[in-house]
């Protein structure tokens, strides 16, 4: 499997910059994370991370429901998991809560069109994003055992029709 990552105008890990200019001036790329893989099995597509967080404080534990396009695999780059973890604090501080969280919280996560078909390795992914132990500084909670439930699913939209 091949994958490149072009984040903010660098180019790294091999990715094609015309492909990467020419996919960002269709899609009015806004700085989030572009990611193409290519390889056996995998449909060639180039595609942006977007988070959306809801917070619910008043259920006991509160609740913290994602909608994450296009999660990586666990076994992707350190440097893709480090950006999926800065996407992910953006998005839960626009929310106002208090990072990291330090108290027992339930999570439900609903990944659209993740690079995994297995939920477990996009579940480690997103795991490992969220844990403040792991990684660079700042994580999401104070430690993934705080995580007292988990709701997941995943939804593969179909080909856009001509």
């Amino acid at each position: 499997m091949h994958l490149g990552i072009y984040i903010g105008g660098d180019q790294s890990m091999g990715i094609d910059a015309r492909a990467a200019r020419l996919f960002a001036r269709r899609a009015r790329w806004d700085g989030r994370l572009l990611i193409k893989v290519k390889g056996r099995g995998s449909i060639p597509r180039a595609c942006t991370m977007k988070i959306i967080a809801k917070w619910f404080p008043m259920l006991e534990p509160p609740l913290l429901q994602l909608f994450v396009h296009d999660a990586p695999h666990r076994r992707m780059h350190v440097k893709v998991i480090q950006q999926y973890r800065v996407f992910l604090h953006d998005a839960i501080l626009k929310l106002g809560i208090k990072l990291p969280i330090e108290h027992d919280i339930e999570l439900d996560v609903m990944f659209i069109n993740p690079a995994t078909p297995d939920l477990g390795n996009a579940y480690l992914a997103l795991e490992q994003a969220l844990d403040d132990k792991t990684l660079t500084k700042p994580g999401i909670v104070v430690d993934d055992s705080l995580i007292q439930k988990v709701t997941m699913s995943k939804f593969f939209p179909g080909l856009p029709k001509k």
